[in-house]
């Protein structure tokens, strides 16, 4: 039997089932019953994401992020839709991820951050290296995670260090089995032969262009 009177079956409902439809409706009844439910705007906005609804999508995460600022659902979907469509703003993005981040440091955030940064030219900030460090001993065996790392170094002049995980991302990638796992390893090869000549390493540098022009590119 349906709890018809009871806010808190109705969220979990909303947050738990797979079928989009009984989603909307379970988080709209449950906040009919208490509006002022963060976490319940919060799914509901990231169901509108999902949905195409942006627009609608931001309103409701506003609605969420004013009742409480504390909820880092919000602050990070509302970043991750910059990654995508360029909207909001990077700046207005990065701020909202970096909030995200302060909440709940997650790596999936952190590396997030180091995105929206990379968009927004705030790859310097103290906050992304802190970010991305955490992000690359929380998710060793994501290459992205290296990738971004090694722009960071590199953005702060120390190539080495970038050269460094610009070769843990692409052994990553090298033993993972993403689809389009060469595309990403030429461009890390691209980033890594960039950071070995800005190093001073000309040799290695010239070796990864060789094998870069072994292979087309």
């Amino acid at each position: 039997v349906l709890e018809g009177d009871n806010y808190e079956f109705w969220v979990a409902l909303g947050c738990l089932s797979d079928h989009n439809a009984l989603n909307q409706h379970a988080l709209i009844r449950g906040l009919q019953l208490n509006v002022s439910l963060a976490v319940a705007w919060g799914y509901l906005g990231k169901l509108y994401f999902k949905a195409g609804e942006k627009q609608l999508a931001r309103q409701v995460f506003d609605r969420a992020r004013s009742i409480d600022p504390g909820l880092a659902l919000p602050w990070a979907s509302m970043s991750a839709e910059s990654c995508v469509s360029r909207e909001p703003a990077p700046d207005e993005a990065f701020e909202s991820c970096s909030r995200a981040v302060q909440i709940m440091p997650l790596a999936e955030f952190q590396i997030g951050l180091t995105k929206l940064a990379l968009l927004s030219g705030h790859l310097l900030s103290s906050q992304v290296f802190g970010a991305i460090q955490q992000a690359v001993q929380h998710s060793p065996h994501y290459p992205e995670s290296h990738n971004l790392h090694g722009l960071v170094c590199e953005a702060r002049k120390d190539y080495k260090s970038a050269a460094t995980f610009y070769r843990l991302a692409r052994h990553a990638f090298s033993i993972g089995s993403e689809s389009n796992q060469n595309s990403h390893i030429r461009d890390i090869s691209i980033n890594l032969a960039r950071s070995l000549s800005k190093a001073g390493n000309t040799a290695d540098a010239l070796q990864e262009c060789e094998n870069l022009k072994k292979e087309g590119v």
